[in-house]
């Protein structure tokens, strides 16, 4: 069993000035895709699960960066972030491919209904989907350097996210219009039924006025 006594920092590179720079930055790379990584698993529960395993690899190279004296402590270092970057990104990219779900549900929901007038901006919000849709298929084009991009990902995550939230909220103004339009089918059908059974009734007291004529 490894206890911290047995833990030595054996790679000396670590007292080198480029060594506390490039720790830094791993931390704040690091605390951006966790953070990232739990908004995203607030929005849908396993979406989270590629950027965790991403962190995983960062501890894994900061260890490395400490105690393997067969390696450059910056090299590990440059790894370790690199892997933070990519966990914002499978973060950010695994939050925006639900939320494409959650608006696509919702314009299948409210197909026959006018969405305009309940939510203004909704052309917007498609045209929102489409820029960050096209921003996924173009960083996956460009394969390992996707995860440089990352910022602009978790941009439109965090946006595609809000709208979501809105949504969700202007439903039951649309399900109020459907309802209202239910009802008034339903009144008009009556109004139909009666203006019917009226006409029936005036047309069989004419034949029967006529055949006692």
């Amino acid at each position: 069993m490894l206890i911290m006594s047995d833990l030595k920092i054996t790679n000396s590179q670590i007292s080198e000035p480029g060594f506390s720079i490039k720790l830094a930055k791993l931390k704040v790379e690091y605390d951006t895709a966790d953070k990232l990584a739990r908004d995203v698993q607030s929005f849908v529960k396993k979406a989270g699960i590629p950027a965790i395993n991403e962190l995983r690899y960062a501890g894994h190279h900061l260890l490395l960066s400490l105690t393997n004296p067969e390696t450059t402590s910056e090299l590990e270092l440059d790894k370790a972030i690199a892997h933070c970057q990519r966990a914002s990104y499978d973060a950010s990219e695994a939050g925006t491919f639900v939320a494409f779900k959650k608006v696509d549900k919702f314009k299948e929901d409210y197909d026959r209904v006018p969405i305009v007038p309940v939510l203004p901006d909704w052309i917007e919000i498609l045209k929102k989907c489409d820029d960050a849709r096209e921003a996924i298929i173009a960083a996956r084009q460009r394969g390992d350097e996707q995860a440089i991009d990352y910022e602009k990902h978790k941009a439109h995550f965090a946006e595609l996210a809000e709208i979501c939230g809105r949504l969700d909220r202007a439903r039951s103004e649309l399900n109020k219009i459907i309802s209202d339009r239910a009802e008034s089918g339903k009144k008009s059908l009556l109004t139909l039924a009666l203006s019917a059974a009226g006409i029936v009734a005036a047309v069989v007291i004419a034949f029967i006025t006529i055949s006692l004529a």
